[in-house]
């Protein structure tokens, strides 16, 4: 996927995470939470449909309504992890949907990148 159109809340798909256990299927749906066209790498977001049955953590964005998914164009109910993340190449990405459709979402998106540590406070309260 060009860099150069990624933007924040995209859902894309590809090798994530980069170290893999035997557990583990290599490629999943990533959340992008930004982009750094200097470096050429975007911060992604691990996402997963297991254990989706169980509550989301606070740094956990959860998408299982039926119109978000179908809009998201995720198969099932899929969580993304704000907690586990990594600078990643984005060649081996593929374009998926984005977030930014649902108010309800990018809000939720917000509280998960607070409750992860992934800005300052300070920088929204002004």
């Amino acid at each position: 996927m060009d860099l150069k159109k990624m933007q924040s809340g995209d859902v894309v798909y590809g090798p994530f995470p980069t170290t893999i256990t035997n557990r583990m299927k290599t490629s999943h749906y990533c959340l992008v939470l930004s982009v750094d066209e200097d470096k050429g790498l975007f911060l992604a977001a691990l996402g997963t449909s297991s254990h989706i049955d169980s509550s989301p953590l606070e740094y956990e964005l959860l998408i299982d309504n039926s119109e978000d998914l179908r809009r998201a164009k995720l198969k099932r109910p899929t969580r993304f992890n704000l907690g586990k993340t990594e600078w990643l190449p984005s060649d081996k990405f593929c374009e998926n949907s984005n977030i930014r459709f649902s108010p309800k979402l990018v809000y939720a998106l917000f509280r998960a990148c607070k409750a992860a540590g992934l800005f300052n406070q300070e920088e929204y309260d002004q």
